[in-house]
């Protein structure tokens, strides 16, 4: 019976020892690309940024890495979270401001959707913005938690945008301490032109920021509710909750209906 059971095992033992590789690491991958899978969603996104076509990221679990950076270019990447949520343990961002969990730049269409992203406690007094945008963004059914956005020393912010076109849609974003933080950022600072931000049914807690700045030996608020050249406001507010009523009061479109999301004091 011993020796019958020894060799059931050996031969088992060996079966195993016999599969793919690539089989052995399936439970290991936390995203893929078509039929490409990637042991982690950094690594994914590098590859879509090397890629000369469209590329959808689909996250397979939730799990944590490294922020997400893209530099300037004409790419085209959609992430779908897949109901999983992703947090970041190593912050990005440009030389010297590496503090964000994304950024995002100029002449880029990113889109991200189905799943919530955040930042991990392991780096909460060092982060101070969940993405840094300057592309074409949309966000649909995401939650943007910046709760641990606890940077020591600077204001934080969970959606900072600084150009392109930027679509919100069916969003939850919540600012550290709500209405002591910035949730959303539509504002001109300096020589940016400011993006074109749409909030569509959005709850959001937090301050909008709205208003222009300019440089004046510290950076000074020149006006309350920032447009572009050509009188088209910076951000629009498409219905959803806000504990910020006033700015969003300010961005609301003629006819819609906007909500306050809790209670403020």
């Amino acid at each position: 019976m011993k020796r019958k059971l020894l060799s059931v095992l050996l031969t088992f033992c060996l079966a195993f020892s016999l599969l793919p590789t690539a089989a052995l690491a399936d439970g290991e991958n936390v995203a893929k690309v078509g039929e490409t899978e990637y042991a982690t969603l950094a690594e994914a996104f590098d590859a879509a940024e090397k890629s000369e076509t469209d590329v959808t990221i689909v996250l397979q679990k939730s799990c944590e890495g490294k922020g997400l950076f893209l530099k300037a270019g004409s790419k085209n990447i959609t992430i779908d979270f897949n109901s999983n949520t992703y947090t970041v343990t190593e912050l990005v961002g440009s030389t010297g401001t590496e503090n964000q969990a994304a950024h995002f730049e100029k002449g880029n269409t990113v889109k991200l959707m189905n799943g919530t992203l955040k930042v991990a406690d392991s780096v909460k007094s060092t982060a101070k913005i969940l993405i840094q945008n300057y592309c074409n963004l949309t966000g649909e059914n995401m939650t943007f938690d910046g709760g641990n956005l606890l940077h020591t020393s600077q204001q934080p912010c969970v959606l900072s945008n600084n150009d392109g076109v930027v679509k919100f849609t069916n969003c939850t974003v919540t600012a550290p301490n709500h209405l002591n933080a910035v949730a959303v950022d539509a504002a001109i600072w300096g020589s940016y032109n400011g993006a074109d931000v749409t909030l569509e049914n959005c709850t959001v807690y937090g301050t909008l920021d709205t208003a222009k700045y300019e440089y004046k030996g510290s950076w000074t608020k020149v006006a309350d509710f920032a447009t572009k050249a050509d009188g088209t406001p910076c951000i629009k507010v498409i219905g959803g909750a806000y504990d910020d009523i006033y700015h969003a009061a300010l961005a609301a479109v003629d006819g819609t209906t906007i909500k306050l999301a809790g209670d403020v004091t």
